[in-house]
């Protein structure tokens, strides 16, 4: 019996014992089993992505992004599945900067930033709607005061507030870019604009310039560089009928009794350099013969003035011309006077014009005193142009021209102004005008020659001409040196026996032998001072010997 129990309980224990086995299994199966499903159900990782360009170079038409990603995601408006593939494309056509929120089945969210900036701007254009020309129907008339107004507006016929930059704007007349013309917005509406124009110079069809940037569409996006050109013809030529108004207006006042009628062509000839005639009269007594005729006054539109002769012998005119000049100075009529007599009783009218401010040409033949062609601004010797037109001018007498500046005094100085000038180059125009400055009947003509150039170059020895590019200048020839000019001075004083008298002499000498000679070449203002500096010389005013040899520092 005790046996059985035994028995019996040890087949309980076992049953019991598989009984814990099995439900430990089945309960290790179901934990493993639930842990499974749960991996399946939560998921808390966001998607990952990489954003790739087709293209980085730059002014392209478009450009395609693809979103790269490494699980499904839900789909995004405007982009679609790459076949076969997690990823998503999209193509732009225009620049952007935005963010792209992207979501995976499981609710996880990540944002990525597309950023475009290599296509090329939109090309609009800016239009031209209408242009005014206050001058259109007066263009002869109109010289520099034409005033345009144009209609602007975009292709998109839409036009945003202060959006043109009008500094930017560029005119074109013709072939040339006008740069003083003045621009400004002068009325804006919705849909257009409308600016002013004035300042124009240049002749030619107007045309304008937008530049690129000037002017901004609705979109912000700029206009392409736009050239509009108009049907306007800008004329700014003056009439031929109004040069002459804007002339200095001259009174040509002639005293027939003094000047030969051929030299009507040269009057009227030389006063065009500067200003017009616009009173012209000649004094004389008509009732005589004196050749100036009715065909050459009428030629010339000059009105003939009659004075007799009231004693016999006696030049009547100048009175006359005299009282209709002071009658046409403070009736304020011309701006200059032509004198054209070779008489030097008109000296004091020509100086008295001038105190007022008047400018004064004279006219007359060389024989004129010295006294009235210095007292004109001009003073032009009409016989010797008259000999140098006509190829003559070696057939004339030396007493002819006594009365005109002579080349060495001319030649004096110009080496003034090289002097001057720290005897570096002096350009030619320069030295022609300090001689017109000076010398008030200074004329190359006078001298048989058309150029200053020409006239320095084969008259005058000490000067030579460098051309630089298109200038040309005047510079002085190599000088004698110093030891030679004081060796021959030194010859000359004893040659006259040790001593000189008069100090003009020495300078005589040497410039007899040195055509040009001035001594301010040499760093001295006298030569007076110049002789002072040789050591074997005394000077004692205008007195130069030589020194003694037993002096001491005596130069052999």
């Amino acid at each position: 019996m005790e046996l059985l129990r035994k028995y019996i309980i040890s087949i309980g224990l076992v049953i019991l014992w598989m009984f814990i086995f099995m439900h430990m299994s089945i309960a290790k199966y179901s934990i493993e089993n639930t842990l499974q499903i749960g991996n399946l159900e939560i998921d808390r990782t966001s998607p990952k992505v990489e954003v790739i360009y087709s293209t980085k170079e730059a002014n392209v038409d478009s450009v395609k992004v693809i979103l790269k990603l490494n699980e499904a995601i839900k789909m995004i408006d405007g982009w679609e599945q790459v076949e076969g593939k997690n990823d998503l494309q999209k193509i732009y056509t225009k620049n952007i900067r935005e963010e792209v929120s992207i979501e995976d089945l499981a609710g996880n969210k990540t944002n990525v930033e597309i950023h475009i900036e290599n296509i090329l701007a939109k090309k609009w254009s800016v239009l031209l709607e209408k242009v005014e020309n206050s001058n259109i129907d007066y263009p002869l008339y109109a010289n520099k005061t034409h005033e345009i107004m144009v209609w602007l507006k975009n292709e998109e016929g839409k036009y945003l507030e202060n959006t043109l930059d009008e500094k930017k704007i560029q005119i074109q007349v013709g072939d040339q870019m006008i740069s003083n013309v003045k621009i400004e917005i002068f009325e804006e509406k919705e849909d257009s604009i409308k600016i002013k124009i004035s300042n124009i110079e240049g002749d030619g069809k107007l045309s304008i310039w937008i530049p690129q940037g000037s002017m901004f569409n609705q979109e912000g996006e700029k206009n392409a560089e736009t050239f509009l050109q108009t049907d306007i013809l800008i004329d700014n030529t003056k009439p031929k009928v109004r040069i002459e108004e804007e002339k200095n207006q001259f009174a040509v006042l002639i005293d027939a009794d003094n000047i030969s009628p051929k030299y009507a062509p040269i009057i009227f000839q030389e006063l065009e350099a500067y200003g017009f005639p616009s009173c012209r009269r000649i004094y004389g007594n008509w009732s005589k013969a004196n050749g100036w005729n009715e065909e050459l006054l009428l030629e010339y539109s000059i009105i003939p003035v009659q004075q007799f002769s009231y004693t016999s012998g006696k030049n009547a005119t100048d009175m006359a011309m005299v009282i209709d000049a002071m009658d046409l100075l403070y009736g304020k009529k011309v701006d200059g006077f032509c004198i054209v007599t070779s008489d030097s009783d008109f000296t004091r009218l020509a100086m008295r014009l001038r105190e007022e401010h008047m400018y004064v040409i004279g006219m007359g033949e060389s024989k004129t005193p010295v006294a009235l062609t210095r007292a004109c601004n001009k003073f032009i010797h009409l016989n010797l142009i008259y000999e140098a037109d006509r190829g003559k001018e070696e057939d004339m007498e030396s007493d002819e021209i006594e009365n005109v500046t002579s080349l060495d005094e001319i030649s004096y100085t110009i080496a003034d102004i090289i002097s001057e000038n720290g005897n570096a180059p002096v350009d030619l125009g320069k030295i022609g005008n300090r001689l017109n400055a000076k010398y008030s009947d200074f004329d190359v003509r006078n001298y048989g020659y058309t150029k200053l150039s020409v006239l320095i170059d084969e008259e005058m020895d000490n000067f030579m001409l460098v051309q630089e590019d298109t200038n040309c200048y005047v510079e002085f020839k190599e000088l004698t040196s110093r030891e030679t000019i004081e060796e021959e001075v030194i010859h000359f004083v004893k040659k006259n026996g040790g001593s000189l008298d008069n100090l003009s002499a020495v300078t005589l000498e040497l410039k007899d032998k040195h055509s040009g000679f001035n001594i301010k070449d040499y760093g001295y203002s006298r030569m007076s001072s110049f002789l002072r500096s040789i050591r074997c010389l005394t000077v004692n005013g205008n007195t130069v010997r030589l020194k003694k040899r037993r002096e001491k520092g005596e130069r052999r």
